[in-house]
């Protein structure tokens, strides 16, 4: 996924860690902060390494979204995901919890440069979630980009 690159390309790969949470995200290139979002796309971590194997298996998503983008052009990027779990049988008399929560809309801004590979990631460090970009160019060792955190609204 990220070590190929094309050239005269500049890709933008799309991924969620450490959550089997479905995540939307979407993107932007427009020049008014919080506007111009393309539609959402999912993508869930498949739980590998958290969950156990056949639970990861059951919960598979589509892992990741690989798009190509204007280089020399600021995008925005939003990831935004919530759920809701459920334990108990639901038989009658029994009691069923239901638990919930929500990370984001997460929106950070950058200008990407030619001929280079990022990553946008979404992950669940503790109890908290956090948006990330790396220039993934070198997929053995990503690098911090630089970009501006957006407050935008819940979509």
């Amino acid at each position: 996924m990220l070590k190929q690159i094309t050239l005269g390309e500049t890709k933008l790969v799309l991924r969620s860690e450490g959550s089997p949470a479905p995540v939307g995200f979407s993107i932007s290139s427009a020049s008014q902060n919080c506007e111009g979002f393309s539609a959402q796309e999912f993508v869930r971590d498949n739980g590998h390494g958290v969950l156990l194997p056949w639970i990861a298996k059951l919960t598979a998503g589509r892992g990741f979204i690989d798009k190509s983008v204007a280089p020399a052009q600021p995008v925005q990027v939003r990831a935004y995901s919530n759920w809701s779990s459920a334990t108990g049988t639901g038989a009658p008399g029994s009691v069923v919890s239901v638990a919930g929560g929500r990370c984001g809309p997460l929106v950070l801004k950058f200008t990407p440069a030619p001929n280079r590979n990022y990553l946008a990631r979404l992950s669940y460090p503790g109890d908290q979630c956090s948006l990330a970009i790396m220039d993934a160019t070198d997929p053995d060792a990503p690098t911090p980009v630089d970009a501006e955190a957006l407050n935008c609204p819940v979509p």
